[in-house]
């Protein structure tokens, strides 16, 4: 009795060790199997996420590159006197702020050119307005404007004194003119006159020796 109690307790053991030796095993197989999984999944979602990146960043560069040659273009075109640009870029990072200030330099640009269209023109009616003591562009057209306007004042003014000038030395030189006529009359009544006298003086002295 007491070497079958041993020989079942030795089995129920070797059982149960038989059964952790198989559990550890599939915990090991399985345990394997997850990390195989987990490092499948993390190389997968690498891959995702460096794609993604590259993507992202390819997006973001060409916005980037798309931009700065917008600004380039205008640039270059403002340096060769062509005002008529566009920039189309608008976002909130330093860029877009760059982007920002060239829209309004060439806005600004577009009313010098429009000022000095008109004052070439002839046009002084119209007023530059700086934007600020440091805009020496259009402080520059503003003194300009008011000089060219005292100009043609005074060029008006003095204008208007000749053309009363001349008036005076039409009105004189008519008023000369007809004395001088009369003076050629009287003188060529003198001279008829003489001419009588010099016959009468003849016709006498004629007389005087018959």
């Amino acid at each position: 009795p007491g070497n079958d109690a041993s020989d079942a307790l030795v089995a129920t053991l070797t059982a149960y060790q038989t059964h952790v030796a198989q559990l550890s095993a599939q915990a090991t197989s399985s345990f394997n199997s997850t990390r195989t999984s987990s490092y499948w999944l993390m190389g997968g979602l690498g891959a995702v996420a460096v794609l993604v990146a590259l993507a992202l960043a390819f997006v973001i560069s060409r916005s980037l590159v798309g931009g700065i040659r917008q600004m380039l273009t205008a640039a270059e075109g403002i340096a060769e006197g062509d005002v008529d640009q566009e920039v189309s870029l608008h976002s909130s990072d330093e860029l877009g702020e760059t982007a920002s200030a060239f829209r309004r330099m060439i806005a600004y640009l577009h009313g010098m050119a429009a000022a000095a269209e008109r004052i070439a023109g002839g046009d002084l009616t119209g007023t530059v307005t700086p934007t600020s003591e440091r805009d020496a562009p259009g402080n520059a057209f503003a003194a300009m404007t008011t000089n060219l306007r005292e100009i043609v004042g005074q060029v008006m003014a003095a204008a208007m004194v000749l053309a009363a000038s001349s008036q005076q030395v039409a009105s004189t030189s008519e008023e000369a003119g007809r004395a001088v006529t009369e003076i050629a009359s009287a003188i060529a009544e003198i001279a008829d006159g003489a001419g009588r006298q010099v016959h009468m003086v003849d016709q006498a002295r004629r007389s005087a020796e018959e």
